[in-house]
C-alpha cells in the first residue's frame, strides 16, 4: 500500500454469540457475520452486511387468521435468522493518522437496517417423522457500537469488536443482544480493483 494513501474499503468477517428475548425467547446461541464497508468521509463508512444468528426453536404462536377461522393460529419454533442489511459506521473522530500514515484505536457507533429470512420449523403433526420447514421475511435493524483495533503495522489489519441490539418485526418485537469479534481487511482502490 502507497505512502500515506489511506485505505477506503474494508472487507470483514466476525464471529459471536448472541440471546434473543421478546416475541422470540430463547438462551445463548451462535452469531457471525461477512461485510463490505466504504468510506463515505473521514469519519463515515457505509456498511453492506450479511449476518446470520441461531435462535434457540423455542415455540411461538403465530397469528393466521382464515375466512373460516378468524382467531386461527400456527405454533412455529424458529431456529435460523439470515439478515441482509445497508447501514452506516460513524467515528467520532478520524481513525486514520494521517502523519504516520496508519490507523488508530476508534470507538464508532453503527446502524442498519435490512430483511431477516427467518427459517420456521413447524410443530410435527401426528404420525409424520419429519418437521415441516418454511420461513418468513421480516423487517429488522441494528443499532450498536464498536471498537477498531490496528494490528501490526496498523495499515491493513484491523481487528474489532461490536455489540449490538438485532431488532426483528414480527406480530411482536425481537431483541437479540449480540456481540461480536472479527477482522477486517483495509484496501485502497489500487488493491481492490483487479484490473490495475
Amino acid at each position: 500500500m502507497s505512502g500515506g494513501e489511506r485505505p477506503n474499503f474494508s472487507l470483514s468477517g466476525s464471529l459471536g454469540g448472541n440471546i434473543p428475548s421478546g416475541f422470540i425467547p430463547g438462551g445463548p446461541a451462535v452469531s457471525g457475520s461477512l461485510g463490505l464497508g466504504v468510506a463515505i468521509d473521514d469519519r463515515l463508512d457505509g456498511a453492506w452486511g450479511l449476518s446470520y444468528h441461531s435462535l434457540p426453536g423455542m415455540p411461538v404462536t403465530l397469528s393466521k387468521p382464515t375466512p373460516s377461522d378468524p382467531n386461527a393460529t400456527v405454533l412455529l419454533r424458529p431456529t435460523d435468522d439470515l439478515f441482509l442489511s445497508i447501514g452506516l459506521r460513524w467515528y467520532p473522530w478520524e481513525r486514520w493518522d494521517q502523519p504516520r500514515g496508519r490507523f488508530r484505536e476508534a470507538p464508532y457507533l453503527l446502524t442498519a437496517a435490512g430483511l431477516g429470512f427467518v427459517v420456521d420449523q413447524f410443530d410435527r403433526p401426528e404420525g409424520l417423522a419429519f418437521y415441516n420447514a418454511a420461513y418468513d421475511v421480516l423487517f429488522g435493524l441494528d443499532l450498536g457500537a464498536g471498537m477498531d483495533f490496528p494490528l501490526g503495522d496498523g495499515k491493513q489489519w484491523l481487528l474489532f469488536a461490536e455489540g449490538m441490539d438485532h431488532l426483528l418485526f414480527w406480530q411482536g418485537l425481537t431483541h437479540v443482544a449480540c456481540v461480536r469479534v472479527g477482522i477486517k481487511v483495509m484496501l485502497d482502490s489500487e488493491h481492490l480493483d483487479p484490473f490495475r
